[in-house]
C-alpha cells in the first residue's frame, strides 16, 4: 500500500534553505504506521528542497519503487513487524543494491545499540522518533550533503558521529548469556548449559537489558537477531 504526494502543504511553515545541486532533495518514506507514514511525508514534503517522491507502508512496494524511479533518500523504519527485511537487515539489502542512496533509519528506538547495529549495516543515520520533527528534515539535509559520514542526534542537534556499540558496557558473563539466549535458548536453558541458576541467568540478563536500554522482550529479541547476526 502507497500513498504519493506530489505537492507540499502551504499551510506548514519551511524556513529558507539552500538547494544542493540546485534541485530538491528527493525523499521515499517506509513506515508500517500508515499515520507515521502521511505525516513524516507531510512533514518533509513542506520543506522549500524536498521533494517526497512516494511513502510505502511495506518493502515490497518500497523496493518496485526504487527499480523503477531514482531518489536521494529513504527514510525507513527500523520495525517492520511481518516483513522478512526489517532492521539492521533492510539496511544492508538497501545499502548492497544501492550503493549512492542515502538511508536514514526513522524509529522509537532509544537504544545506543540499534544506532549501531544500523551504522554498521550501511545507514547514513539515525533518528529517534521522539526527536523534534525539525530534526529529521535536518537529517536528510544531512545525509545529502555528507553522505560519506554518519549522523545522529546529539544534545538537540544533527551531529556527524561515530557510534560505539553498547555490547561495550556488558561483562562478559551478561554478553555469554545474550549469546546463548540470541540461539533461541530459554533462560533455564542456558543456566544448565554455562551450569549457572536460574536466578543467575535472569539477573545477567536483567542487568544485561537494563545497560542496553531494551525495555521489553521484543526489544530484547530484536537486539539479538541484529546484534548476533551481523
Amino acid at each position: 500500500m502507497s500513498s504519493v504526494l506530489r505537492s507540499e502543504d502551504p499551510s506548514t511553515p519551511a524556513r529558507k534553505v539552500r538547494l544542493i545541486n540546485g534541485r530538491k532533495i528527493r525523499v521515499v518514506v517506509l513506515d508500517d504506521h500508515p499515520v507515521v507514514t502521511f505525516g513524516t511525508a507531510m512533514m518533509l514534503g513542506a520543506q522549500q528542497d524536498m521533494h517526497v517522491e512516494a511513502s510505502f507502508q511495506d518493502v515490497t512496494s518500497l523496493q518496485s519503487a526504487l527499480r523503477e524511479d531514482a531518489c536521494d533518500v529513504v527514510v525507513a523504519d527500523f520495525h517492520l513487524p511481518g516483513e522478512t527485511l526489517d532492521g539492521a537487515a533492510l539496511v544492508r539489502h538497501l545499502r548492497a543494491r544501492y550503493p549512492d542512496l542515502a538511508i536514514v533509519v526513522y524509529s522509537s528506538d532509544t537504544g545506543a545499540d540499534t544506532e549501531f547495529a544500523v551504522w554498521r549495516a550501511g545507514a547514513n543515520a539515525f533518528v529517534c522518533k521522539r526527536s523534534s520533527p525539525s530534526l529529521l528534515s535536518d537529517t536528510v539535509r544531512a545525509v545529502r550533503a555528507r553522505p560519506r559520514s554518519f549522523h545522529a542526534v546529539r544534545g538537540g542537534a544533527v551531529c556527524t558521529v561515530l557510534p560505539e556499540s553498547a555490547d561495550d558496557q556488558l561483562t562478559l558473563s551478561e554478553l555469554e548469556v545474550m549469546r546463548h539466549l540470541s540461539q533461541g535458548l530459554s533462560v533455564v536453558q542456558v543456566a544448565n548449559k554455562i551450569h549457572r541458576s536460574k536466578q543467575t541467568v535472569s539477573s545477567h540478563k536483567r542487568s544485561a537489558m537494563h545497560k542496553l536500554q531494551l525495555a521489553d522482550d521484543m526489544s530484547l529479541a530484536l537486539y539479538l537477531k541484529n546484534r548476533f547476526a551481523i
